[in-house]
C-alpha cells in the first residue's frame, strides 16, 4: 500500500504569519532584528563600555581568565560550571576586552586553529572582523567543531565575541546585531 501523505500545507516563519506561499516572486523579506530581540534580557558593562541583549533563557556569568573578566552568555542549563578548567566545553558566547595593542586572535599554529573565512563586519557601525574557525587536536574544544570569533576594536582596545557552539549561530547572530558601545 501506498503511504498517506497530507495535502501541502503553508510554511510559516516566527517572524511574519504571512505563507510564504502567497509572497511574490523575487520579493525580499526584511526582518527587524529589534523585534525579535525585545523581550530580552540586556547586559551592561560600564568598565567595559558595551551592552548586549541576549534570550531570557539563557543566563550569564563573569569569568575570569588570563587575567581578565570575560561575559559568559550561554542557555541556562551550561552555565554549570564551577572553575576555568571547565571554562571551554559550556560556553557559548563570550564577550572579553583586550586592553592592548595585540589583536586578541586564537594562536592558531600554537593551538591548532584553522581559519576558513575571514569576513569584514560592522559592529555598532565600527568596522571588525568576522572569522570562522575549526578546532585542532589543544585547541580546548572537540577537534573538527567549528567557532565563530569576531574582533571589533574601540579606541585602544578591542573586544572578542566568540561563538563556542555553533548549534546557536542563528542566536549568535541577533545577539551580535544587539552589541552596542556605551560612550
Amino acid at each position: 500500500p501506498k503511504p498517506t501523505s497530507l495535502p501541502p500545507q503553508p510554511i510559516t516563519t516566527p517572524r511574519s504569519e504571512e505563507p510564504i506561499t502567497n509572497r511574490q516572486p523575487g520579493a525580499t523579506f526584511t526582518v527587524d532584528p529589534s523585534a525579535e530581540t525585545a523581550n530580552w534580557e540586556i547586559y551592561s558593562s560600564i568598565e567595559d563600555k558595551y551592552s548586549l541583549k541576549y534570550p531570557k533563557e539563557w543566563d550569564k556569568i563573569l569569568v575570569k581568565t588570563f587575567g581578565q573578566t570575560n561575559l559568559v552568555i550561554a542557555p541556562t542549563e551550561n552555565i554549570k560550571f564551577l572553575n576555568p578548567a571547565e571554562f571551554t566545553p559550556y560556553f557559548t558566547v563570550v564577550v572579553g576586552k583586550w586592553k592592548s595593542n595585540e589583536k586578541p586572535m586564537p594562536e592558531i599554529k600554537t593551538y591548532g586553529w584553522s581559519v576558513i573565512n575571514d569576513t569584514q563586519i560592522t559592529v555598532d557601525d565600527i568596522p571588525a572582523t568576522r572569522y570562522t574557525l575549526i578546532a585542532g587536536k589543544n585547541s580546548g574544544f572537540p577537534e573538527g567543531s567549528k567557532v565563530e570569533h569576531v574582533i571589533v576594536k574601540k579606541s585602544s582596545a578591542y573586544y572578542s565575541i566568540i561563538l563556542g557552539n555553533y548549534d546557536y549561530i542563528e542566536i549568535f547572530n541577533q545577539i551580535l546585531s544587539t552589541f552596542q558601545f556605551i560612550d
